[in-house]
């Protein structure tokens, strides 16, 4: 949505960045096509999705790991359980806001 035209100060329309005369076309430095950009450009977006869901991180490791509660409870060597959990806590509690910010 930042290639669009603005929508609001922080957004733009979604809808050019969708054209095929656009994605294909070169970018205005000339060097590489924009849907090359487009795509650079959504891999941060991305990330920064991917860090509001590992906020929550810190405090699934501490409760596995370093004497946590759950320490005993479960064997987690790599690391998975607490990627996978801290995952699903993000996505219900971003779930529970926008459902209750639109009721």
């Amino acid at each position: 949505m930042s290639f669009g035209a603005e929508m609001s100060p922080l957004l733009g329309t979604p809808g050019s960045a969708l054209s095929e005369k656009l994605l294909l076309g070169p970018s205005r430095r000339g060097l590489v096509p924009v849907a090359d950009f487009v795509f650079y450009q959504f891999a941060f977006a991305a990330i920064t999705a991917m860090l509001l869901a590992v906020t929550l991180l810190p405090v699934g490791a501490s409760t596995i790991w370093g004497d946590g509660f759950l320490e005993r409870r479960i064997i987690d060597c790599a690391g998975g359980y607490v990627i996978h959990l801290s995952s699903r806590v993000a996505g219900f509690t971003a779930a529970y806001w926008v459902i209750h910010m639109h009721s």
